[in-house]
């Protein structure tokens, strides 16, 4: 009598009941500047009712077993780049959506010395930095950094 409920078990836990509906969506994140493959990026697949993350391996690659149908946003993330774009995935029943390649870009570092003409410290002062955005004939200039001056003179 035991056997058999343990054939059961494993039965069960081998996929041998596996949903006929469920989803397979899988891919890699590379760098945006290198197109090298990006390893330890946490990718979220949010359907709103529906999340599920996944960590990318040492080539980039992510996978996503037994997911649900729906509308899906698909988004990585990793300390040390930017936020990553938003992909919208549409997953069918028993659908599998492969090789989706998602990209980051590195964040940027600013440090250095602020000196006036003869090269002495400019203590007091102020850095800061802008980014450009261009979306079409749009162009918005926004303030992301600021840094002051220390009394050597660096930042």
């Amino acid at each position: 009598m035991i056997a058999p409920l343990l054939l059961t078990a494993f039965l069960a836990q081998s996929g041998a009941t596996a949903d006929p509906q469920a989803a397979k969506v899988s891919g890699k994140v590379i760098s945006a500047t290198t197109g090298d493959p990006l390893k330890k990026v946490i990718v979220t697949l949010d359907g709103g009712k529906n999340r599920f993350q996944a960590v990318t391996n040492a080539d980039g690659k992510f996978v996503f077993d037994k997911v649900p149908p729906d509308d899906y946003t698909l988004q990585p993330d990793r300390m040390g780049y930017l936020e990553g774009r938003q992909t919208e995935v549409e997953v069918g029943a028993g659908e599998e959506k492969t090789d989706l390649t998602l990209k980051l870009t590195p964040q940027s570092i600013l440090s250095g010395r602020v000196v006036d003409e003869d090269g002495d410290s400019l203590v007091g002062g102020g850095v800061w930095g802008y980014r450009v955005f261009v979306a079409g004939q749009n162009r918005r200039v926004l303030a992301t950094a600021e840094a002051d001056v220390n009394a050597e003179g660096g930042l």
